[in-house]
């Protein structure tokens, strides 16, 4: 992300509410950076949103690659029958 005037965020959107997650801004020169974000577990449709601004009057160029969910499906129940206190399977 390069430029003085750059910034980068990332939201979380979840019906009317819009929760910022991750922000950076100005410069932060030619390489690639890693940006670890946790949200949590979420049991409902949401949307993940990026913006990038820059202003009109300076250079500026910003990139994104390699973004990934881990860990986003439902917990499997146990193939054995047993359960934990915390936990009931049916």
């Amino acid at each position: 992300m390069r430029g003085t005037t750059t910034q980068l965020k990332a939201y979380h959107v979840e019906g009317d509410r819009k929760t910022t997650i991750f922000e950076m801004t100005g410069d932060q020169g030619d390489r690639w950076k890693v940006a670890d974000v946790v949200i949590g577990r979420i049991r409902q449709k949401f949307q993940l949103v990026i913006a990038a601004r820059k202003s009109y009057t300076s250079a500026a160029h910003i990139a994104i690659d390699d973004i990934n969910l881990i860990g986003c499906g439902l917990p499997q129940k146990p193939t054995t029958g047993v359960c934990d206190a915390q936990r009931q399977f049916t």
